[in-house]
C-alpha cells in the first residue's frame, strides 16, 4: 500500500492587536490591519465626543459664553480650535492651539454672541500627531434679549364683578426667539425679577393662549371691593 503522507505547515504570525472604541476605529472595522498604535494614528482621526455652549444650555440674554468641548484619541491629540467659522482649517492654521499629547482631552473656551437676537452657531475641531483632523464638532444658541409681548389678560372672560375669591385669568402673548418659559400674577404692581419663587413654570411655547386660575385676596369684610391683577410673562432667556 502505498501512503502518501501530507505535512501542513502551520505558521503563526506574531500579531498586535489593538484595541479600539467604538468611536475612534472606523478605519480598522472596514478591514484594514495596523501593526502598532502609531500605525493606528495614522487611520483614525481625533473623534470629538461632545461641543456644548454654556453646559448645554440652549437659549441665553448674556454676551458672554463658554464652549466645552472633549474628544479622544487612540494615540493622542495634539491640538485643537474652537470658533464661530464654519470653515474646516487645514493643518497650517494660526487658530490651532497646540497642547501636548493626549488620548484624551476637554478644554472650555469663553467668547460671545450677538450683538442682535438670533441663533449663534460654534465649531470645533481637533488634530493628531500623525495629521489626521477631526470630524467638524457643531452647536448652536439663542441670544435672546427681547422680553415677551403681553397681549391681553381678563379677569373672568371680562367680567366686571364676581363673589368668588377665585378668579380664572386669560392670558395671551407670544415671544417669537427663546419662547415664554413661565407667567407671574399678582396684586402687587411691583414686577417681579427673573429668580422671584412665584413664577409658575409652563410648557414653553412661542404663542401662549390660556386660561389659569387665580386667587384673589380676601378683604376680610363684607361689601365691594376694586381688585386689580398684574400679570408678567418670562420667556427661555429669563427676559421679563
Amino acid at each position: 500500500m502505498k501512503i502518501i503522507t501530507y505535512v501542513f505547515l502551520f505558521i503563526f504570525l506574531s500579531l498586535t492587536i489593538i484595541s479600539c472604541s467604538s468611536d475612534d476605529d472606523a478605519a480598522l472595522k472596514d478591514g484594514k490591519v495596523a501593526a502598532n498604535l502609531s500605525e493606528v494614528d495614522q487611520l483614525e482621526a481625533p473623534y470629538i465626543s461632545s461641543l456644548t455652549i454654556n453646559n448645554s444650555s440652549a437659549v441665553t440674554n448674556q454676551t458672554s459664553v463658554s464652549i466645552q468641548m472633549a474628544g479622544t484619541d487612540i494615540v493622542g491629540i495634539t491640538g485643537y480650535i474652537i470658533s464661530n467659522q464654519s470653515t474646516v482649517p487645514d493643518l497650517n492654521s494660526s487658530d490651532w492651539v497646540s497642547i501636548t499629547s493626549k488620548t484624551q482631552y476637554s478644554v472650555s473656551k469663553d467668547s460671545t454672541v450677538g450683538p442682535s437676537d438670533a441663533s449663534y452657531s460654534f465649531y470645533g475641531w481637533m488634530r493628531d500627531n500623525a495629521k489626521n483632523i477631526s470630524a467638524t464638532a457643531t452647536s448652536s444658541i439663542v441670544y435672546d434679549t427681547t422680553a415677551p409681548t403681553l397681549s391681553s389678560v381678563s379677569i373672568n372672560s371680562g367680567d366686571s364683578s364676581t363673589s368668588n375669591t377665585v378668579v380664572n385669568l386669560t392670558i395671551s402673548a407670544s415671544d417669537s426667539l427663546s419662547g415664554i418659559a413661565a407667567y407671574f400674577a399678582s396684586e402687587t404692581s411691583s414686577a417681579p425679577s427673573a429668580t422671584a419663587t412665584e413664577w409658575i413654570d409652563i410648557t414653553t411655547t412661542k404663542n401662549l393662549s390660556s386660561t389659569v386660575s387665580f386667587t384673589l385676596s380676601s378683604p376680610g369684610v363684607a361689601g365691594s371691593f376694586t381688585k386689580t391683577v398684574y400679570l408678567w410673562a418670562k420667556d427661555a432667556a429669563s427676559n421679563v
